[in-house]
């Protein structure tokens, strides 16, 4: 059995219209959700949470304008309601074309699963180009909603996104590459970084090995193995399809943003039915989920939400 915590006014307004509708609270957005019976809490009625309270300093029932009103659901539980407090984010998915084994190459298409009923959260060039380009992508072309493009193992292992540094100075080598297995053996000069930054630190005694460590660290975080260093060369191995996967993930943490930030919502009118009836109301399952709204359907009934 759940209580429902929902804003009954707008916050405070961003100037930026995106930044608004990411980051600010708006008036019939779900806020929180509490076990039945969290409202009987004494205390209750003195915090910030409700919209009318008794002013504990003045007799009587004083109309105090507050952030919530509550809507008590016994028939709906907490675990249920937790997910109309989540955001609308997006969320990438990805399907690979085709293939080229020899050359370690993909051709990957990359869309948006939460785009929205008539697509206001479409994939775009800007919000995943930067992405791509950092890793080496290439022949990016952008149609509604989708991206494709081409992921290449060689070029992924020299970009700056692959090490999250500036790797220009880095002189990378290919040893060998399996197309059966998929694994490459790489090899990368890092004399010119490391001569630098030993120059820079040149108090710290141990300011080479901390540059090794520092650039090898990436190679297990991309899925791949170390080999060792020869002087100032690193030498490590790495598989396609790990590369591509940590590629997915590092794009998919990156730069997925939060479009909206609360999904669910109730009209403004019933807001105001709640507040006319005192700021707490208690509905039925049926009756609650017939004023419940998702914005990315835009529909005022969530029809998937039975148990």
């Amino acid at each position: 059995m759940a209580e429902i915590l929902i804003h009954a006014r707008d916050c405070d307004p961003k100037p930026d219209l995106v930044e608004d509708r990411r980051g600010v609270h708006k008036r019939g957005d779900i806020a929180n959700t509490k076990p039945d019976g969290w409202s009987d809490n004494p205390h209750w009625p003195y915090s910030s949470y409700p919209y009318w309270r008794r002013d504990r300093y003045i007799d009587g029932l004083i109309l105090l304008e507050g952030k919530f009103i509550l809507i008590k659901c016994p028939e709906i539980t907490v675990a249920e309601s937790t997910a109309w407090r989540e955001n609308w984010k997006d969320n990438f998915a990805y399907e690979i074309l085709s293939q080229n084994a020899q050359q370690g190459l993909y051709v990957v298409r990359v869309y948006e699963t939460n785009a929205g009923a008539v697509g206001q959260n479409n994939l775009t060039r800007a919000k995943i180009e930067t992405y791509l380009i950092g890793w080496g992508c290439t022949n990016i072309t952008f149609t509604t909603n989708s991206c494709q493009f081409t992921f290449s193992l060689w070029n992924a292992v020299q970009s700056a996104s692959f090490w999250e540094r500036d790797v220009s100075s880095i002189i990378f080598t290919l040893i060998s590459y399996n197309s059966t297995t998929g694994i490459g053996r790489i090899s990368a000069n890092c004399n010119a970084i490391i001569e630098q930054f030993v120059i820079t630190h040149a108090d710290d005694p141990a300011a080479e090995i901390k540059i090794r460590q520092e650039i090898e660290r990436k190679i297990p975080e991309r899925g791949g193995t170390v080999i060792g260093w020869t002087d100032r060369t690193l030498t490590f191995e790495i598989e396609r399809s790990d590369i591509l996967t940590r590629f997915r993930a590092d794009v998919k943490e990156k730069a997925e943003r939060v479009y909206m930030r609360h999904r669910h919502n109730i009209s403004s009118a019933d807001v105001d039915a709640v507040i006319a009836a005192g700021g707490i109301m208690t509905l039925t399952r049926t009756q609650f989920l017939n004023r419940l709204k998702d914005k990315m359907l835009l529909t005022s009934k969530i029809r998937r939400l039975r148990i």
